[in-house]
């Protein structure tokens, strides 16, 4: 009930408002001061709406321009991110030459005087060349020829020049599977043991090392001769050269021989330079 009274007197008022409008018009139309009383009114009537979207218009401004000054800031910040990194990457750039300075010093500070040797960049390891082979950018160029040998850190010899090209040649290691090396070790004053050496006064053997990949090494040598882990072993020679040292020893009470394991004395995925003795 309340809800049908309601939209009758709405609707009586509707009817009214529209009916004073009308007469306001033809007032409006045909009456000067009524014109302007009533375009007072209609402006007293819209100023707040005017107002309104005045602020409205204000609001949207400040926030457009929030979003350009928010818009630029994230610019800014990518930029500098950018300039950070790339000059981070120069430092780390820098140090790593830094580095390799130091080491191509060291490096050429161990060779003596008297040896010449021609630095080589390695192009190419064993993970990116033939199995226990170097390419290196030292050639025909640099006048070299196949059979000169081939060192790590300047005094660690780690193989030969197998074939020599224009600008660069291949290096085969030592530890190429099935390569033959003659080596020696030292052992240390035991009474009793083996015929190449002075009981009880120490001495030396001469064996043959067989390459296994990757920088290893085995041997063969009798039972009884005394081997320890991490004796180390040099590569026969009027100057002996350190091939390796020994990290595991196989045995069978039932063989009169043992094997020896022996890890050469660089991580051949590591370098970066060797040197070959120039002739």
């Amino acid at each position: 009930m309340k809800s049908r009274r309601a939209k009758k007197n709405f609707g009586k008022i509707f009817y009214l408002a529209l009916l004073i409008l009308i007469v306001a018009g033809l007032f409006f139309n045909f009456r000067s001061p009524i014109k302007g009383f009533f375009s007072e009114v209609l402006q007293a009537v819209s100023r707040p709406f005017w107002r309104s979207g005045h602020k409205a218009g204000e609001s949207f401004s400040s926030l457009l321009a929030w979003f350009k000054s928010t818009r630029s800031l994230f610019d800014d910040n990518k930029a500098l991110t950018e300039e950070l990194r790339e000059l981070e990457a120069r430092l780390a750039d820098r140090n790593i030459i830094w580095e390799e300075n130091l080491k191509l010093k060291e490096i050429l500070n161990r060779h003596p005087a008297e040896e010449n040797f021609i630095l080589g960049v390695i192009l190419a390891k064993p993970n990116r060349s033939l199995y226990d082979t170097f390419i290196i950018d030292v050639g025909a160029q640099d006048a070299v020829l196949p059979g000169q040998r081939v060192f790590a850190y300047g005094d660690i010899l780690i193989g030969e020049l197998a074939e020599v090209y224009d600008k660069t040649s291949k290096v085969k290691l030592f530890s190429t599977p099935g390569e033959k090396t003659e080596v020696v070790l030292s052992i240390p004053p035991t009474p009793g043991v083996g015929a190449s050496f002075t009981p009880g006064v120490g001495g030396a053997v001469t064996m043959t090392a067989i390459g296994r990949g990757g920088g290893n090494f085995e041997i063969s040598v009798p039972r009884d001769l005394p081997i320890e882990i991490d004796q180390e072993l040099g590569i026969a020679g009027i100057r002996p050269y350190a091939l390796g040292k020994v990290k595991e020893i196989i045995s069978d009470e039932r063989d009169p021989i043992k094997k020896i394991l022996i890890r050469g004395m660089v991580n051949l995925f590591e370098l970066k330079f060797v040197q070959v003795e120039a002739r």
